[in-house]
């Protein structure tokens, strides 16, 4: 295995268990919220993985000075979906405080920048 493998793994693990004590409070305070978080975090999974691994399967490697900007492009790609997928579950997800406006406003400026992100490294993508 090599060191970018695990450094992965290394990740996952520590996001994992950076979050237990989060959990194990709402499981213990509220247990329905618990489940239904559990829910939308493996529907954030699936859509994630829905976005990111079609990219990075489709991708072919770009010849010469092009692979940076395509390498770029992907980051940028992957970045914003992602988070696009993070501000669904925030506005989703079974909370005990309001949101601020920026994270619960639809079409608002942060979800159009992260939209444009999106549609502008599929663009250089296909471009290349």
């Amino acid at each position: 295995m090599d060191y970018t493998a695990l450094s992965k793994i290394v990740l996952f693990l520590a996001f994992g268990a950076a979050s237990i004590a989060g959990m194990r409070r709402q499981w213990i305070n509220d247990p329905p919220g618990f489940r239904k978080t559990l829910k939308l975090v493996a529907a954030l999974l699936v859509f994630s993985l829905a976005g990111v691994a079609p990219m990075i399967a489709l991708v072919p490697e770009p010849p010469g000075n092009a692979s940076g900007i395509a390498t770029l492009a992907l980051i940028g790609f992957i970045l914003s979906w992602i988070f696009l997928g993070s501000l669904w579950l925030a506005r989703h997800a079974p909370r005990y405080n309001a949101l601020p406006r920026w994270v619960d406003h639809r079409f608002g400026p942060v979800e159009s920048t992260l939209m444009a992100v999106c549609a502008a490294s599929v663009l250089t993508l296909l471009l290349l």
